[in-house]
């Protein structure tokens, strides 16, 4: 049975005030009606992004809350022990909610943290979620970003590699970027945008311009007006010395705090895990150019 559409919209309000789109999160117990890519962000899924690694641990995990559910403890306890380091742990209330959140803040509080209390204004849908200020650090998950990171190298210079420099810098009639701008904008993003927020916060002097303005940087660097092949390259030497960065950090490293590129407060391990997607959806962005 198809889940009421009123329904849907509010949890998808309701998530989206806890959830950000670099989070690989998993639901336990919602139909998949409720839960579907064709309503939510593809973020918002009970797949991981990237695919499901054994051993890696989540962002958030979503528990269906029923009151005759005498294995929502014990699935609780499951859930919390495949977090990552500081993630979300919630309970989802469906319709017709309890008038009462008290005994699902009562099932959340062993695992610490404070908890937020998200309810749709009819009442109809609740959820209550605590961010632990423990878990397992994501060592794995930053293994596959750096992997990331470090493959779309050649992936960029491959797609780029035939392109003519007239077309390179054509923007599309609909309005956008040119494909010169939007290899501009994979430089600035590593090179003014993530790693000078990280190695701010590593050095304890965060960059005084956050939130970043991208669109700024493009009109300033004037990105159209230079080679392709320069801006490749560009991308390319930055990339190789934000790899040498990050190879280098300790386990500590990645769990200091400060301000990243959107001028929100995010672990180092945060903004990595959300520099990778972001730019996988910009390198796909440039193979629906090109190809």
């Amino acid at each position: 049975m198809t889940a009421p559409e009123t329904t849907v919209e509010t949890l998808k309000d309701l998530l989206s005030a806890r959830v950000e789109p670099w989070m690989d999160v998993l639901f336990v117990g919602l139909s998949p009606e409720l839960i579907s890519t064709d309503v939510f962000p593809s973020h918002l899924a009970t797949v991981r992004q990237g695919g499901n690694i054994p051993g890696d641990p989540w962002d958030a995990v979503f528990l269906r809350w029923s009151v005759t559910h005498d294995d929502l403890a014990p699935a609780l306890k499951q859930a919390a022990t495949s977090l990552r380091h500081g993630g979300q742990i919630g309970l989802v209330a469906l319709p017709p909610a309890p008038d009462d959140l008290e005994p699902m803040d009562e099932m959340l509080r062993p695992f610490g943290g404070d908890p937020e209390e998200l309810e749709a204004d009819d009442g109809s849908v609740a959820i209550i979620a605590r961010q632990l200020d423990s878990g397992r650090q994501d060592l794995v998950g930053l293994r596959r970003c750096l992997s990331t990171l470090t493959r779309n190298v050649e992936r960029l210079e491959a797609l780029c590699a035939d392109v003519r420099e007239r077309m390179g810098g054509r923007r599309p009639v609909e309005g956008g970027r040119s494909l010169k701008e939007m290899v501009g904008h994979l430089g600035d993003a590593d090179r003014l945008g993530y790693v000078a927020c990280i190695r701010g916060i590593l050095e304890d002097a965060p960059p005084p311009d956050v939130p970043i303005d991208f669109e700024d940087l493009l009109v300033k660097n004037h990105h159209n007006g230079r080679p392709l092949a320069e801006l490749v390259t560009r991308y390319r030497h930055f990339r190789y010395q934000t790899l040498d960065l990050l190879s280098d950090l300790v386990e500590d490293d990645w769990l200091v705090t400060g301000p990243g590129p959107d001028g929100r407060e995010a672990p180092v391990a945060d903004l990595v895990r959300q520099w990778a997607r972001e730019e996988e959806l910009r390198i796909e962005e440039v193979a629906r150019r090109v190809l």
